[in-house]
């Protein structure tokens, strides 16, 4: 493990865990130190809360797989609540284990309270809807998917433009994310234009 003042870095199976916040000066040298063959596994990040996740895909791959993965205490936390809150365990698990981003936090948070920490966020491409729609599924014996669409419909125009067309999103999403995410921002433009 190398420390720096405000970050540290860790190598586990190959790959670089990055801690804390890293002056831009730093990042461009952290980087460069890197193989131009390695990439950067953001859910990797977030399960570990590092604030970056490098390595070669067979090396990432094996860190995801890996006993020896430590684990974000903000996800450990979450999963806590929800189980103290008695909410279904495959909300549990999504919580711990599952792909998250603003967009999905918020659709929990508003549902359920969890996590606390949440901040207002829309799905903003077919990676965030897919993230969404794991958020949604993982609430199932909670609440059902027209409850979930309604409450967050309440929260913006986005929110109520994307709630109203969430059947047509998903059947993009299974054809094509290009067209979702295109469609997306048609809806954004559209929001903007009834504020």
């Amino acid at each position: 493990m190398t420390k720096h003042s405000s970050y540290r870095v860790e190598r586990k199976h190959g790959c670089r865990l990055i801690f804390g916040n890293v002056p831009l000066r730093e990042m461009a040298s952290l980087m460069s130190s890197g193989r131009d063959d390695e990439e950067i596994d953001l859910h990797l990040a977030s399960l570990t809360g590092a604030t970056l996740v490098s390595g070669m895909p067979d090396a990432l791959a094996e860190l995801r797989q890996s006993d020896d993965l430590p684990l974000n205490p903000l996800r450990v936390a979450n999963r806590r609540a929800a189980e103290a809150a008695g909410l279904p365990e495959r909300f549990c698990e999504w919580l711990s284990t599952g792909e998250r981003g603003i967009s999905s936090d918020y659709i929990a948070h508003r549902v359920t309270g969890i996590p606390e920490t949440a901040e207002f966020g829309i799905p903003r491409d077919s990676e965030d809807f897919k993230r969404c729609l794991s958020v949604i599924e993982a609430l199932r014996e909670h609440a059902a998917e027209s409850d979930i669409l309604g409450r967050m419909g309440d929260q913006s125009q986005q929110w109520r433009n994307l709630s109203e067309n969430w059947s047509t999103l998903k059947d993009m999403d299974s054809e094509s994310s290009s067209q979702c995410s295109s469609f997306m921002g048609s809806l954004f433009r559209e929001a903007k234009g009834n504020v």
